[in-house]
């Protein structure tokens, strides 16, 4: 079947799933209310502690209960480890590029196809000497880039995101230092047959992947070295002179929650996100089988669909032209426009009025 463009007629509201909302887990939280009544709430808003600069003091508590998580799930070491928190993910990995060009590092690679600020983010961290590379190649390994005078520092998304992909890169350099994204390293995006518990130097983790949270904009990093977590932590004072008490203690509370619904049997929320994300791949794959002459869907689970459309024309206008859906093109990625990627975590009224679109 070929997809054909809306006509006038039917013309209908355009439908953004360019961002990355997790609000796929809203109903999980919702009922988590529901069946704990309070169990979610904050402290008053005008509480003391909340009202101060002071915003190591919630430090203690936190970084105990980030490492529980950890341990519980087991996608990541935290013997050893120091603990940094950041204003969400994101500026984490402007942290870590501080922290390694402080280092000695001199230049950044990353591999396509990539989260498209990756680029702008590590080069905010980084000082005005730092060069940013991004590897394409076929085989998924790296070409031999880089001088004896030049350092690199090397960026790895893992689970990546677009595509989901699981393939482990490294850089032909044997670069000294490595950093890695593991915001997707969560039970819902990975089969349990994928899994691995991560001790890299470097993890960068986020909240809002985790469990959905991205409003409460509260990240950590799990780092060996210790001069590395100083240079970190400095870049996360200077940048935004820490992470407010407010963020840390929503940080808190959720944890603390999950940790209270585990102990009580309930599902937890990385169970009920992976039933949700599987059931709406099903559905989504199925829709889209209508529609297998002008598009491929090139992964088949996480938090995106990372999907082509044929003749190597423009992916995400097309998707616009034929469903009035808004994705984001692969030339954001560093990767050929004929690709584009679709948020599969959207909120249920979002996805449902995709697949009707779809079905037509």
């Amino acid at each position: 079947m070929t997809t054909k463009p809306l006509e006038a007629s039917q013309t209908l509201t355009k439908l953004d799933l360019t961002v990355g909302n997790p609000a796929y887990m809203q109903e999980y939280w919702d009922l988590v209310d529901k069946c704990y009544s309070g169990s979610m709430g904050t402290k008053k808003t005008h509480s003391q502690d909340l009202m101060s600069y002071d915003y190591e003091q919630v430090n203690a508590k936190l970084k105990d209960e980030v490492k529980w998580l950890h341990n519980k799930v087991g996608n990541a070491e935290t013997r050893g480890y120091e603990v940094v928190f950041g204003n969400g993910a994101a500026q984490l990995v402007s942290a870590a590029m501080y922290a390694v060009t402080k280092m000695g590092a001199t230049e950044g690679i990353v591999h396509a196809p990539y989260w498209g600020r990756i680029k702008q983010l590590m080069k905010m961290g980084a000082s005005a000497a730092y060069n940013f590379t991004s590897v394409v190649t076929e085989n998924g390994e790296y070409p031999t880039l880089y001088s004896d005078t030049e350092i690199p520092a090397e960026l790895i998304i893992w689970p990546n995101n677009p595509d989901n992909s699981l393939i482990i890169k490294k850089c032909e350099t044997a670069s000294k230092f490595k950093i890695h994204d593991l915001c997707y390293n969560w039970p819902q995006y990975i089969s349990e047959k994928s899994r691995i518990k991560r001790a890299d130097d470097i993890m960068i983790f986020g909240l809002a992947k985790a469990t959905g949270h991205a409003g409460t904009r509260f990240g950590w990093a799990l780092v060996k070295n210790k001069e590395t977590y100083q240079h970190m932590k400095k870049y996360i004072e200077l940048s935004t002179s820490g992470v407010s008490t407010d963020a840390q203690s929503r940080a808190l509370t959720i944890i603390s929650t999950i940790k209270k619904l585990y102990s009580s049997e309930f599902t937890s929320c990385f169970d009920f996100g992976k039933a949700e994300l599987d059931s709406r791949w099903k559905q989504f794959t199925k829709a889209a089988e209508k529609h297998k002459e002008s598009f491929e869907i090139l992964n088949s689970d996480g938090m995106f669909a990372w999907c082509e459309w044929q003749g190597r024309v423009d992916g995400a206008q097309k998707m616009l032209d034929a469903f009035s859906v808004l994705v984001i093109g692969g030339d954001s990625f560093g990767w050929e426009n004929s690709h584009f990627r679709l948020n599969m975590g959207c909120s249920k009224e979002s996805f449902h009025a995709m697949l009707e679109r779809m079905s037509v």
